[in-house]
């Protein structure tokens, strides 16, 4: 209540009631500038995770698809790949072939792909994504809709 207590002046100093009344009839022309610019943010968030849902946990991986049963799907290690991220070919983001593509096979003959362990159903935390700095430990990304408004904002 002691905090309200300044409010007192308002009765008494004439220039300070005109200076609060202006501030209070500008905040209802700003309650529609945030409504517009959620609006927006809401707009290219939706845009975002629909662009890049994902993207950034494409690796190359040994084998079309993961072991029926396992928990993680093994990653294909290679010097000439920096932090292991690679493009889809059906993905038009980076225009095809503009980002990184995996060999077709290693020299062992095993077949390699470039996939993500959320087409299968495996969890991202046994792959090792909250160790890997390379995409921020997977904080920062178009995942889900929160995330994707937080990345906008």
């Amino acid at each position: 209540m002691r905090v309200l207590r300044p409010l007192k002046g308002l009765k008494t100093i004439p220039s300070l009631r005109k200076q609060v009344s202006a501030l209070m009839s500008s905040v209802v022309g700003l309650v529609n500038v945030i409504i517009f610019l959620s609006f927006i943010f809401v707009i290219f968030s939706i845009f975002g995770l629909q662009s890049f849902v994902g993207y950034s946990y494409y690796a190359c991986r040994l084998g079309a698809e993961p072991e029926p049963g396992a928990k993680t799907w093994t990653k294909y290690e290679a010097d000439d790949f920096d932090f292991n991220i690679c493009t889809p070919k059906n993905n038009s983001i980076y225009g095809g072939n503009s980002y990184k593509i995996c060999p077709e096979k290693t020299a062992d003959g095993i077949p390699i792909t470039c996939g993500t362990p959320l087409d299968y159903g495996l969890k991202l935390s046994d792959d090792g994504i909250n160790a890997n700095a390379a995409i921020q430990f997977g904080i920062s990304s178009f995942d889900n809709i929160a995330q994707s408004f937080i990345g906008v904002f």
